[in-house]
């Protein structure tokens, strides 16, 4: 996220409107999209939950089920 803004305010202070620029602004927007989807649907999760990544994918362990793994 503060990549992207830096990478504007030097876009627009510069007047850099080049193939090169609008290339790797391009380049840097789709490698984002996966980490603004997940930033987003970590919002949705519950307030008292536990999020656990593994190599099959992400678990979401609600205040209930984290209590009778960890006690």
């Amino acid at each position: 996220m503060v990549t992207t803004l830096i990478y504007l305010m030097v876009y627009f202070q510069y007047d850099l409107k080049s193939v090169y620029s609008y290339l790797l602004l391009a380049i840097h927007m789709a490698i984002c999209t996966t980490d603004i989807y997940y930033f987003f649907s970590y919002l949705k999760f519950p307030k008292n939950s536990f999020i656990e990544d593994s190599e099959r994918g992400i678990k979401v362990l609600v205040e209930d089920n984290f209590e009778k793994i960890h006690s």
